[in-house]
């Protein structure tokens, strides 16, 4: 017999860690690599995590990290740089969790929560939209990025800039 895990129940078991630890980066990574053809690895998020305004967040469903956020501080705004979940646990309400958890906690701090998402990304605009933020700016050839049927070649593509709070 299969059993139907509702989004609901499914939300109930997800904890959002504020601060992940060093040891963690290797899931984190790999995570990453599992979502972006120009993946972060662990080196270089060890690099960015050094940052003393950096930080990362962890969703953690069963011991099990399941998602990650990654974010820093700048002047009066909290600008989320990465951010991935599991495939396996796509639309599950991870994300959701995650957002809610960080917006709501940033949002104390600082003026503003921003994340620039590619104008190609329709499902992580409409994700963000769905979670309150709302466009502020086109940012002009802001990503390096690369076709899915050819990994090796490279082409600029913009962003939108998405804003939550005040």
């Amino acid at each position: 017999m299969d059993l139907d895990v509702s989004e609901e129940s499914t939300q109930q078991k997800i904890n959002v860690r504020y601060v992940a630890n060093f040891g963690e980066l290797e899931i984190i990574s790999h995570i990453d690599s599992l979502s972006f053809l120009n993946h972060c690895n662990r080196k270089k998020l060890e690099n960015i995590l050094r940052y003393k305004k950096a930080f990362a967040a962890v969703a953690i469903e069963e011991d099990k990290i399941i998602g990650f956020v990654v974010y820093y501080a700048e002047k009066n705004n909290y600008i989320i740089s990465r951010m991935a979940v599991h495939p396996e646990y796509r639309r599950k309400g991870c994300g959701k969790i995650l957002i809610e958890k960080i917006c709501s906690k940033l949002s104390l701090l600082k003026k503003h929560v921003e994340i620039v998402v590619k104008e190609s990304n329709v499902n992580a605009q409409l994700f963000f939209k769905s979670m309150g933020f709302t466009v502020v700016e086109t940012i002009r050839n802001k990503f390096t990025t690369y076709h899915d049927d050819l990994p090796s070649v490279p082409y600029i593509e913009d962003g939108l800039l998405f804003r939550f709070g005040k």
